[in-house]
C-alpha cells in the first residue's frame, strides 16, 4: 500500500517528511525541516507589502538547512519553533546558501489554496495557483482563505 507521508515530500530528494519529535525529517535522506514554512507564511499573510522567501541555510556546521523566511525592503523576518527576529538583509543573507523562491502575498496565500500545504511547493503548484489569480483578475475577483479561524482575502 502506498501512503502519502504525513507532512509532505522533501525538498531535496522527493522523498516522504515524517514527524520527528518537533520536527519532520525526510526519510530518504535525512534532511529535518521545522514549522518555518508555516510561520514565514502566516507572517506574510497577516503582514503588508512583505515578500515570503524559500531558500537554504548554512549552520555553523556547513550543513544545510531548508527555511522560509519573509523579507521587505532591507529587513528580514524570520520565526520558528516560537523564536523570531527581525534583522538587517545583508546580515541575514550572510547565512543563505541559496534562494529558491519568492512569493508575493497574493501568490503565497493562491499556492496556500490550491495545495492546503505551507509549503515548499512545485513548479506545478506554482502554476497552478498562478492560472487561479490570472483566472480570478480577469473576472474582477479576489478570494477569502481561512487559516485555523482567521481569514485572509486576496484581491489580485
Amino acid at each position: 500500500m502506498n501512503v502519502e507521508p504525513a507532512l509532505g515530500r522533501c525538498p531535496d530528494c522527493g522523498g516522504g517528511i515524517v514527524p520527528d519529535g518537533k520536527w519532520g525529517r525526510c526519510v530518504k535522506c535525512r534532511q529535518r525541516l521545522g514549522d518555518c514554512y508555516g510561520v514565514a507564511l502566516r507572517y506574510v499573510f497577516r503582514h503588508d507589502g512583505w515578500t515570503l522567501v524559500h531558500g537554504t541555510l548554512l549552520n555553523a556546521k556547513g550543513e544545510r538547512i531548508y527555511h522560509a523566511w519573509a523579507e521587505k525592503n532591507d529587513t528580514v523576518w524570520s520565526g520558528q519553533l516560537g523564536r523570531a527576529k527581525a534583522m538587517p538583509r545583508a546580515k541575514w543573507h550572510r547565512f543563505v546558501e541559496s534562494v529558491e523562491a519568492w512569493y508575493d502575498r497574493p501568490l503565497a496565500v493562491a499556492l496556500y489554496q490550491v495545495t492546503q500545504k505551507w509549503g515548499p511547493w512545485r513548479d506545478e503548484d506554482v502554476k497552478r495557483a498562478r492560472a487561479l489569480l490570472d483566472e480570478l483578475k480577469a473576472k474582477g475577483l479576489g478570494f477569502t482563505v481561512m487559516v485555523g479561524s482567521k481569514e485572509y482575502r486576496v484581491e489580485p
